[in-house]
């Protein structure tokens, strides 16, 4: 009976380290939507689209940032409420008249990143192609600056960059009278 309380006695300080040693949990993982609030307009006359957008399997939903010329880091504590080339597609769709039929248009998005080298600003940049007599590839690009380097200042940048985006391809699009 005696070796009982002296077990106890001895769980007790083994059982209390693991209760201060134990860490934290994890913050939460923060979502962001840089979907635009307003796009330009729909153009009266735009024809109607067959979209697709991609992009490479390195733009995920974890954001993207440029902090050298050559290198990138990812934040897994910082991520986008879908994959970047469906919040392209999004917009695009939108300020398009993307119906699933008429002119084909494919958008290979290639960056779509946080660029923090400098002063700070976010950068959108795909290739378009359309399948219209007379419209070449064509290389589109949104450089928007941020207010800060605060995420969500960059997202708000981010928002920016797909209305410029979703305006030039609009132009690209049109009609050429």
């Amino acid at each position: 009976m005696k070796s009982l309380p002296r077990l106890a006695g001895a769980l007790v300080p083994l059982l209390l380290s693991a209760c201060f040693s134990s860490s934290p949990p994890a913050p939460a993982v923060r979502w962001f939507d840089p979907t635009p609030r307003e796009l330009p307009p729909v153009p009266a006359g735009l024809p109607a689209v067959r979209l697709r957008v991609q992009s490479p399997p390195h733009l995920g939903r974890e954001l993207a940032y440029r902090v050298g010329d050559r290198e990138f880091t990812f934040d897994a504590d910082h991520r986008w409420i879908a994959e970047p080339s469906a919040l392209l597609q999004a917009a695009l769709a939108r300020g398009l008249s993307a119906s699933g039929s008429g002119l084909d248009v494919v958008v290979d998005l290639e960056r779509f990143e946080f660029d923090v080298v400098g002063a700070p600003r976010v950068r959108v940049q795909c290739t378009l192609r359309v399948a219209m007599a007379g419209v070449a590839e064509q290389r589109l690009e949104s450089v928007q600056s941020a207010a800060s380097r605060s995420v969500d200042a960059l997202v708000t940048a981010m928002a920016l960059a797909l209305v410029d985006i979703t305006a030039q391809v609009q132009r690209a699009v049109a009609p050429k009278n």
